[in-house]
């Protein structure tokens, strides 16, 4: 599966993901948008894959949205989408790669935003 995760030049992240090969990746997009609000989410389904000797195949899902439901398994980490019924177990290692990017390029976009609003307040006052 391949996952591509870019910043533009006015700050957005781009996310793009090989649904051709693998059209159940879907799931993997889904869930992101549907933590976007809080990616602390994503955080804490990174930090179980990172152990996945610690967890059980009934291990409790670390994320339900409105959207999708999460659950680290001894597997990988199964994404499912509630709405359309999709699932896919993706590999641990994919799925902290994935998270660890994301919340990467959202922090740096995070900075960035902050060092303009300190400008132009400066800037005012």
């Amino acid at each position: 599966m391949q996952v591509w995760i870019e910043r533009q030049s006015d700050g957005r992240l781009t996310i793009e993901i090989d649904t051709k090969t693998h059209p159940e990746a879907q799931v993997l997009y889904d869930l992101i948008r549907d933590t976007e609000p809080q990616p602390k989410f994503l955080v804490k389904g990174a930090e179980q894959a990172r152990h996945p000797e610690l967890v059980t195949a009934d291990n409790e899902p670390f994320y339900t949205g409105d959207e999708t439901e999460a659950q680290v398994t001894p597997d990988g980490v199964l994404v499912e989408n509630m709405w359309t019924e999709d699932k896919m177990l993706v590999s641990h290692e994919d799925f902290v790669n994935v998270v660890e990017t994301y919340l990467r390029l959202l922090e740096l976009r995070k900075r960035e935003r902050a060092a303009e609003r300190a400008a132009a307040d400066e800037a005012e006052g």
